[in-house]
């Protein structure tokens, strides 16, 4: 898809739990033809499980690139922020690598985040690229990453 055939979508961040999908099932029912952009959450490229659940449900969605997350904000391409944090402690939102630099894109340019508890993948899913089911991606011990904490006045 080329950016100029986007109109603007829901910018999903983090892993959605069962409820969330469903939940951006019922938008997209509500509001037809809203795309959902699902970033590649790199090292792990948590994105491709997320897209595979996602289009089983019947949901429009567009995979990118980390990097493209500040363009599509600058070009106003993102309607509404979809972040799904890991734990809140001590008035802050964890969640995966990456977190505060999206959350801070949408604060930075007005986008309102939705805040909603995410889920955890199995190791299996970090393990295999999913568009195939041929295992592409090794999960390799020295790419773990941290969790990120964002401040709630950020989000709020």
């Amino acid at each position: 898809m080329r950016l100029s055939e986007v109109k603007s979508g829901l910018l999903l961040w983090g892993v959605p739990s069962y409820q969330g999908i469903a939940e951006i099932t019922k938008d997209m029912k509500a509001e037809k033809g809203m795309l959902v952009l699902v970033p590649e959450m790199m090292p792990h490229c948590l994105g491709l499980t997320i897209v595979k659940r996602l289009q089983e449900k019947g949901i429009r969605c567009a995979y990118t690139t980390d990097n493209m997350l500040g363009v599509l904000f600058y070009k106003n391409k993102v309607e509404t922020l979809m972040f799904f944090y890991k734990k809140m402690a001590n008035h802050h939102m964890v969640g995966i690598c990456g977190s505060l630099y999206v959350c801070l894109l949408a604060h930075l340019h007005s986008v309102p985040i939705k805040l909603r508890q995410g889920d955890t993948l199995p190791q299996s899913a970090l393990d295999t690229s999913v568009l195939d089911g041929h295992l592409r991606i090794q999960y390799n011990e020295m790419m773990k990453t941290g969790d990120e904490s964002i401040p709630l006045d950020i989000i709020q």
